[in-house]
This record gives C-alpha cells, structure tokens and sequence, in this order.
C-alpha cells in the first residue's frame, strides 16, 4: 500500500490498497477499511468488494473538495 504509516496498533494510514493487498492487511490485524472515495468514483465498487472479500469492515465517508466539512471528520472519529 502506497505511502502506509501506523500511527498506531489500532491506526495505519496510506494510500488505496491494491485489490491484493487487503488480505494482507486483515492477516496484519486490519479488521476496518474506510475509504474516502466518492461511490461515483471508478474505483470505488473496486475497493468495497475486494475489502469485503478479504473479511474486511467497509466504511464509506465520501469527500469531494466540495463536501469535505466538520461532520464528515466528525464520523471519520467516531
């Protein structure tokens, strides 16, 4: 995964995985992707199966430059 940084056991941060890199990802202890991609995006569909086929949660909070704004980091938190 490009540009992967843990900021902690429960954190690492990084570009979108490639599809076969999510089973690696759960076999590190992954158990959540959430992406920030637009479900419009090409993408998208993409990311969501190969995470779910992986055993992986997937979380969707699209952000456009448009959308970004407090309640979507808000839900990022949560």
């Amino acid at each position: 995964m490009i540009n992967q940084q843990q900021y902690s056991p429960q954190l690492t941060i990084g570009g979108r995985p490639e599809d076969s890199e999510f089973a690696r990802l759960k076999n590190q202890g992954t158990s959540t992707i959430v992406s920030f991609l637009a479900p419009d995006e090409a993408e998208y569909a993409g990311e969501e199966a190969a995470a779910r086929a992986a055993g992986l949660e997937f979380v969707s909070i699209p952000v456009t430059p448009d959308s970004l704004n407090f309640e979507k980091v808000e839900n990022f938190c949560d």
